[in-house]
């Protein structure tokens, strides 16, 4: 209890935060906190492990607390679990009194994280239903603009047909009038649009596998 290692000089409070859940996890080291968080994955301390898991986290120091030995630097993480709402089950250096006080402190905290977690649930499972509703809402949009669409054409084409029909005669004096006008302006729509032509021809070829 009084002995002295150096190393506890570069004593350290570290807190580890859950993103998803707000829960806390309070820890101790004399390495680097990256280092001492990572080791986790492998530690029996199972609440600060469940953190871990999620991967959805951040940590950050607390207090740089220089001491002279473990006990000390272990009496200073128990003082900020005692004082602070965290996840920490195993309360270093506790008494009788504490470990029974703690347990009670402990099965209300669960109580209250355990809601907090079905809520998080449900509002994710809800999310994801309202995604789903979105998502078959705008297919059915699609499908109904898709008729829409088709049922235009089709009775653009009966209007056109219709018109071609009563106008045959017409069309065809017109034709011959302008026929030369209208074989120049071929020759100059063509000309123009030549590059978006050979476009055209190479997505066709493409679609229909032509050589």
């Amino acid at each position: 209890m009084n002995d002295i290692d150096e190393r506890y000089t570069r004593g350290k409070i570290y807190k580890i935060v859950c993103n998803l859940t707000g829960e806390v996890y309070y820890g101790s080291t004399i390495e680097e906190i990256y280092e001492a968080v990572s080791k986790y994955k492998y530690k029996q301390e199972i609440s600060a492990r469940e953190i871990i898991n999620r991967d959805n986290y951040y940590y950050e120091l607390v207090e740089n607390y220089s001491c002279n030995n473990t006990y000390e630097l272990e009496l200073k993480k128990k003082e900020y679990i005692l004082n602070n709402k965290c996840i920490n089950k195993n309360i270093p250096r506790r008494t009788k009194e504490e470990t029974i006080e703690l347990g009670n402190e402990i099965k209300k905290r669960n109580r209250i994280f355990k809601i907090v977690r079905k809520r998080l649930n449900i509002h994710i499972v809800l999310i994801k239903n309202l995604k789903q509703i979105i998502i078959q809402q705008m297919k059915k949009n699609l499908q109904k603009d898709k008729k829409k669409s088709k049922e235009y054409i089709e009775k653009y084409k009966e209007k056109t047909k219709e018109y071609y029909q009563k106008n045959k005669e017409k069309i065809k004096e017109y034709h011959q009038k302008n026929k030369e006008k209208i074989k120049e302006y071929q020759k100059i729509y063509r000309e123009k649009n030549k590059e978006k032509a050979k476009e055209y021809q190479n997505i066709y070829r493409k679609k229909n596998l032509l050589p």
